[in-house]
């Protein structure tokens, strides 16, 4: 009876262990921060083998960032464990200390290389085929960018940039701005990778690769990007990749397929993958291990001994190999998701196969794809300088001598670039001497050329390299307002002061008076001796002033007197006139060359020499270096000048000179230029010098020249100093030198340059010339023509008047004459004066009254009756 009491008891035990569901066996999952999703897909696994097999199995989900966390491991462990994952990942994948312990311990241990690795790996490789050098990539998480950074940190030999956006949006826009990546790879969802590319469109542009990786399933039409207007590469996993993972096996051993479609294949790749991958671990340990006897409990001391069982290890991997379904692939402990990542080329708004991915052949490329052959692609530096960078009027786009040479060496060099506008040259910052502007732009990487006015000096060859000049000699030049002359229309009235004037009139009136006395009461005059002269020139108070004042003219006066006396008083005035317009005529060419001279100063050392005309500088432009360090190179000379002296014994007779020997030229000049204070900008000290008739201004020669050809207003003073030539620049290092270089000897040869001078160089102030050939303007003599205008005027109003006088007098005589009797005569006489008929007189009654008087002269006269 106990004996059969024993079997059931027996029977019952093995029913229980084989049917009630066991939960002894344990899966350790060692993770990343932030992997809550992938380890909540794992659990789905285990509660989607659990509805379909009755079996549950627990895990436990240990976050792993270094050895700190090793205790919480082996606590874990010590309890027992059967399978142990390990999804987390270091840069350059090294063995970790799990990884050490668990093989050594012969536990069935799995480094995962998940779908997320896949596409990561995806972008390394295909920017490696296309022969890449740097790169971006952009994620849209957390767990994103930490796995990116260990998963191809240390095994690419790309360079690359781990962003995440939006977290880090100012930190992309900068990398764009100082970086030009052979590829820019933007990884997320379909929504994720549409919002980046659509607020960040300035920055999507076709200067580089772009390659789309959609962080989810795709159907067979993969979404299309529009704000992504040229061709780019897109990876993706396939909807097949999907179903694959969804297919399960029924209880009975057949097998069914659940509805397979985009709208259910929502899950992340990686999020269903480990959600498939627990689904098949249960099967195997359910299959390998019935009654869950596989548990081993480890301790991590060294003098623990305890250890899984190997054979049950390789059967386990053996197993989940044979149940792959072709998802993954296990070897040496490591399992890799195997399904291809699908790559295309997407262009004109098709998609064109470029290869596939996978962990165990890599990328497998299409035999019929090649590469599209890509432009070089640079950034080009410029400072906005007339005439070298300008903006246009008319559309604002840039212009100039450097707008011009880049697009000169663009096309030698064949390469696309783009503009990029620095504020200024760049100086040394304080305190740690860290480049501004141009120079720093070059330095840090913002640009890649530097196309400007750049000066080849010493401190920025410490840092930067120089390409051969592209214009030989600039340097420094002195500019001011262009003297302009005071003009007056009646300037000629000015040779002469107003006392001289009137003494010249006085002079004249007096000659005239003496000249009409001498005639009238000179006995030996024309006018006292008739008899003696047929024809003469009485001199009257008018002629005589007719005399002096013609007297001043090319002609004369004309008929000069007849007397002694009055023929010297003549000749003492004539000789009085000559020596008169000798002297103006003199003063006149005298004043107008004056008018035509250019400005007192007329070099650099006649500026330092005198006080009452101030100058200065651009701050922290080049010309105040320039007068810095001389004034510094002079200082340094005094000093050592002074000890020599100092030291030197009192029969040293070289050193007894009355005064230092050197000129301090500099030292005064930068002492002014202090005191005067530099202006901010070249514009100011232009504008300063146009408003100031005592200012100068000391900036670049050939800026200097452009604005004196533009602005009439200003001149040139002296000939240029400080020469020195402006070169191309590139990083140091830069590989570019050599093709720069090369670049500018071919368009030199082509006397493109002299082509680009004689474009900006040119002077536009057609009405000014160099001073000294100008003519004499219409504005200083043009009081002549008045005069003479109003003499005109004179003329015919003293005509108006002799015609007005002359047509009176003739009316008035008229009517006195009509107001006469005027007699009639009807008759002749006879010789007694008689008249044989009636004389009829004018105005009396009945017009016909008979005179019975005769005529009593023999000469007609009649007897006029009242």
């Amino acid at each position: 009876m106990s004996k059969l009491l024993f079997v059931y008891v027996g029977e019952l035990l093995i029913y229980l262990l084989t049917c009630i569901p066991f939960t002894a066996t344990k899966f350790l999952l060692l993770v990343d921060e932030n992997s809550e999703d992938w380890s909540k897909g794992f659990q789905d696994g285990l509660a989607d083998f659990q509805d379909s097999f009755g079996t549950s199995y627990d895990y436990k989900a240990v976050v792993y960032k270094n050895e700190s966390h090793w205790q919480e491991v082996c606590q874990f462990i010590a309890n027992g464990v059967t399978v142990i994952l390990d999804l987390t990942k270091r840069i350059g994948d090294p063995e970790t200390r799990p990884q050490k312990f668990f093989t050594s311990k012969s536990m069935p241990y799995f480094k995962v290389d998940t779908p997320y690795d896949a596409l990561l790996r995806t972008i390394d490789s295909l920017v490696q085929v296309n022969n890449g050098s740097n790169g971006f990539l952009i994620f849209n998480s957390d767990l994103g960018i930490n796995r990116g950074v260990n998963t191809i940190l240390g095994t690419t030999i790309i360079r690359f940039a781990f962003l995440q956006y939006p977290e880090q949006e100012e930190m992309i826009v900068e990398k764009f701005q100082y970086r030009v990546p052979s590829a820019v790879s933007v990884i997320g969802t379909e929504s994720q990778i549409r919002e980046f590319t659509i607020k960040q469109n300035q920055l999507v542009r076709n200067r580089t690769e772009w390659i789309l990786i959609l962080d989810e399933f795709v159907d067979s039409t993969p979404p299309t990007f529009d704000s992504v207007r040229f061709p780019y590469f897109r990876g993706y996993l396939p909807l097949s990749v999907c179903c694959s993972m969804l297919n399960t096996e029924s209880e009975a051993g057949g097998s069914s397929s659940r509805g397979c479609s985009i709208a259910s294949c929502k899950e992340s790749p990686t999020n269903l993958f480990l959600r498939r991958l627990a689904y098949i671990m249960s099967q195997v340990l359910l299959d390998l291990d019935p009654k869950g006897e596989k548990v081993t409990k480890l301790g991590c001391t060294d003098q623990d001994s305890r250890a899984g069982d190997k054979d049950f290890t390789n059967k386990f991997s053996d197993s989940l190999n044979q149940k792959s379904e072709g998802l993954y692939e296990t070897k040496n402990g490591r399992l890799s998701f195997n399904a291809p990542v699908q790559v295309e080329d997407f262009v004109n708004g098709s998609g064109k196969a470029v290869g596939t991915y996978t962990f165990s052949k890599g990328i497998t490329l299409n035999p019929a794809f090649v590469f599209r052959t890509r432009k070089r692609y640079f950034r080009i530096g410029i400072v906005e300088s007339s005439p070298w960078t300008m903006r246009s009027k008319d559309n604002n786009q840039w212009i100039g001598y450097c707008i011009d040479l880049a697009a000169g060496i663009a096309g030698k060099m064949d390469f696309e670039y783009d503009l990029v506008l620095s504020a200024d040259f760049g100086r040394r910052m304080p305190p740690h001497g860290r480049w501004s502007g141009l120079t720093g732009d070059l330095i840090h990487g913002k640009i890649d050329i530097a196309v400007a006015p750049y000066i080849m000096t010493s401190e920025r060859e410490e840092f930067i390299d120089f390409v051969s000049p592209y214009y030989e000699q600039s340097g420094l030049i002195i500019t001011m307002k262009r003297p302009v002359a005071k003009n007056s229309l009646f300037k000629f009235m000015t040779v002469l002061r107003t006392e001289v004037w009137l003494s010249i009139l006085g002079a004249t009136i007096a000659t005239a008076i003496l000249l009409w006395f001498l005639d009238k009461y000179s006995p030996y005059s024309a006018q006292n001796n008739p008899n003696k002269y047929k024809s003469f020139r009485k001199f009257t108070l008018k002629e005589s002033f007719w005399f002096a004042l013609t007297s001043f003219t090319p002609q004369g006066g004309g008929e000069p007197p007849k007397a002694l006396s009055g023929r010297t008083l003549v000749a003492a005035y004539w000789i009085f006139v000559v020596l008169m317009l000798a002297t103006f005529t003199a003063n006149l060419a005298a004043f107008l060359t004056v008018e035509r001279m250019q400005s007192p100063i007329k070099n650099l050392d006649h500026l330092a020499s005198q006080s009452s005309v101030k100058y200065s500088v651009v701050n922290s432009s080049t010309a105040m270096t320039f007068f810095r360090n001389m004034a510094h190179a002079e200082e340094i000379l005094y000093q050592m000048w002074r000890n020599l002296t100092l030291k030197a014994p009192s029969s040293a007779r070289e050193y007894v000179v009355w005064e230092y020997p050197i000129r301090e030229m500099y030292i005064h000049i930068n002492s002014v230029i202090q005191k005067t204070k530099a202006v901010d900008s070249m514009d100011d000290g232009f504008q300063r010098a146009i408003d100031d008739d005592y200012y100068a201004f000391i900036h670049d020669a050939a800026q200097t020249k452009y604005e004196v050809y533009q602005n009439c207003n200003l001149t040139l003073i002296g000939e240029a100093f400080a020469e020195a030539p402006y070169g191309l620049a590139v990083a140091q290092g830069n590989p570019l030198q050599d093709d720069l270089s090369m670049a500018i000897l071919q368009l030199q040869t082509e006397r493109f340059f002299e082509t680009l001078s004689s474009k900006y160089w040119t002077n536009e102030c057609t009405n000014l010339g160099d001073g000294e050939s100008d003519g004499i303007s219409l504005e200083s003599l043009g009081g002549v023509f008045i005069a003479t205008i109003i003499g005109l005027g004179i003329a015919f109003v003293s005509l108006a008047i002799e015609v007005f006088t002359t047509a009176r007098n003739r009316r008035k005589a008229k009517i006195a004459e009509e107001s006469m009797i005027k007699p009639k005569f009807v008759g002749p006489l006879d010789f007694y004066g008689n008249s044989n008929k009636a004389i009829t007189l004018v105005g009396q009654a009945g017009g016909n009254t008979q005179k019975s008087e005769v005529l009593r002269r023999a000469n007609f006269l009649p007897e006029v009756m009242n």
